[in-house]
């Protein structure tokens, strides 16, 4: 089992993984009572070494789960490697218990639709805000018990389950509309997403080239803007520098040339764009508050499509 997990160089990967392990099982623990709660369980020895078949099962799931790369997902098809890669991308660990309980008990069909909503409810969860790790983790190791039990066999059911959990379409469409992102991998990801659903790709949320040697996040109003963006007002700066309706996508060497020019300085490298949400940037003749709101209201109605929950 160790052998399995210790491929990824991470030690405390083999806490993590058994505190999720007996989580999708039992409910959700912390690390601080795993001990006390996994001895108090195990009083016999023939349960001891049924944990340790169970831990060493387990263990191959868990470590495909963390690398993408593992032969679990050649069965899957590139669909769902790429939306448990996106996961990764997005930092969703509080949903392993419930991806281990998936993989165990799912068909590989329910497996499939079942990865490609969780994508969906962790960028819904990030934009909003939604529940602390350790509610969230709750609510995702309660389903985890009830696939386990049987009561839950399918995606659909799933989702049903989880339906008062995740954020709405107008929750999530109005959080959307004003989300600042700071994390330049996340700005990066959303924006590329959101690009393939306008461009008309059946899977838009699967994760695309988020290498920044390749693709580069835009500023429209830079973070630290020259004197020819004085028609924004300090706080307007703090306010709308790291919002997505001011972020754009470029190639290197097209954002290399924009840096702090002004905005009718930057239209020509938008306009020339491959990117389709970065081209329409060029039809406006000025940048303000007024303009990064409407685009990031227009992205928001995207985002509600490019994200569902079904």
């Amino acid at each position: 089992m160790i052998a399995t997990l210790e491929a990824v160089d991470k030690e405390e990967i083999i806490v993590e993984f058994i505190r999720h392990m007996w989580s999708s099982k039992h409910g959700a623990t912390r690390e601080r009572d795993l001990y006390a709660t996994i001895k108090s369980a195990t009083s016999s020895k023939q349960a001891a070494i049924n944990l340790a078949k169970e831990l060493a099962a387990k263990a191959k799931l868990y470590a495909a789960i963390i690398n993408t790369d593992h032969a679990l997902w050649s069965k899957y098809g590139p669909g769902a490697k790429g939306h448990m890669n996106t996961m990764n991308i997005l930092g969703m660990v509080q949903i392993r218990p419930l991806l281990l309980a998936v993989l165990s008990k799912f068909t590989d069909k329910e497996v499939k639709s079942s990865l490609r909503v969780m994508v969906s409810w962790g960028v819904r969860f990030l934009i909003t805000g939604g529940l602390g790790g350790g509610s969230l983790e709750r609510h995702y190791s309660d389903g985890a018990q009830k696939i386990h039990a049987g009561t839950v066999k399918t995606a659909s059911q799933l989702m049903q389950l989880l339906a008062d959990v995740v954020p709405r379409d107008k929750e999530f469409e109005a959080a959307f509309a004003v989300a600042r992102v700071s994390k330049a991998q996340l700005a990066r990801y959303y924006l590329q997403a959101l690009e393939r659903k306008r461009c008309g790709e059946n899977q838009p949320e699967l994760v695309p080239n988020v290498n920044q040697e390749e693709v580069n996040l835009e500023h429209i109003l830079p973070k630290n803007p020259a004197p020819n963006w004085g028609h924004f007002a300090a706080e307007d700066i703090v306010a709308y520098a790291n919002r997505l309706g001011n972020m754009a996508l470029l190639g290197v060497d097209a954002n290399s040339t924009t840096g702090n020019l002004s905005f009718s300085q930057k239209k020509p490298a938008f306009a020339s764009s491959l990117f389709e949400l970065t081209k329409t940037l060029a039809e406006s003749n000025v940048w303000t508050p007024k303009e990064s709101d409407d685009r990031q209201s227009s992205l928001a109605k995207l985002a509600v499509k490019t994200w569902p929950l079904k």
